[in-house]
């Protein structure tokens, strides 16, 4: 197979094959770097107001009493 020979197919291999100690830097990088934005106040208010509005729809439509308008809320994106 042709791409076998050009070398490591995963990232996880490439960056054994660059530096054996990379992958688990890079994991513990993006790792930080994720509970990092995740801490932020905007952040929070981001995945709040997503809540809220995804929420608000199922109640709607619950109070509409149809199965699937219910379903229909759950589904419609809340980012506008």
């Amino acid at each position: 197979m042709l791409s076998k020979q050009l070398g490591p197919q995963t990232l996880r291999e490439l960056l054994q094959a660059l530096n054996p100690e990379s992958a688990p830097r890079l994991k513990a990088f993006l790792t930080k770097s994720l509970l990092t934005v995740l801490a932020r106040d905007d952040t929070a208010r981001t995945i709040n107001a997503i809540l809220s509005t995804q929420i608000e729809r199922f109640m709607v439509a619950q109070s509409a009493g149809s199965p699937t308008h219910a379903r229909r809320a759950i589904e419609k994106p809340a980012l506008r």
